[in-house]
């Protein structure tokens, strides 16, 4: 028998909102992005969304997805914060670094080539590019 116990965060939880009463967008993602643990950041940025959803509510929910280790969810919510604004940089550096994490590595070179990487300071960015040049063909 397999002993082995997968334990993580349930979806509920990750799906879970701040109860909090504020009906300005952009407060809530002020607030959210003040918050240091991951999971309370995220609990705002659902409350953003379930507010608005747009660009800006879609990124912020990514960057707490991603910040909580949630790849597969900040993966999806990129996807949809880009069909608002797909020339938004700071989505689309995000995107390449979780899709590399996860192994969608043509969507990440499509992705990064859309991007000038050698004029972003962003290292992490950059790491990815030289992984693929180097690994994915």
């Amino acid at each position: 028998p397999n002993e082995f116990e997968n334990v993580g965060i349930l979806d509920d939880s990750l799906d879970a909102v701040m109860p909090y009463l504020e009906n300005d967008v952009g407060k809530i993602i002020e607030k959210s992005l003040e918050e240091t643990l991951a999971y309370r950041y995220l609990w705002y940025a659902n409350l953003a969304v379930c507010k608005e959803v747009s660009y800006r509510t879609l990124f912020n929910k990514a960057r707490a997805l991603f910040y909580t280790g949630a790849m597969d969810k900040a993966y999806n919510s990129l996807k949809k914060a880009m069909k608002f604004d797909p020339e938004e940089l700071p989505a689309k550096s995000l995107f390449v670094k979780i899709c590399c994490m996860l192994g969608t590595y043509n969507e990440a070179k499509k992705t990064l080539n859309e991007l000038d990487v050698l004029k972003m300071k962003d290292k992490e960015l950059v790491g990815c590019s030289k992984f693929l040049a180097k690994n994915v063909y």
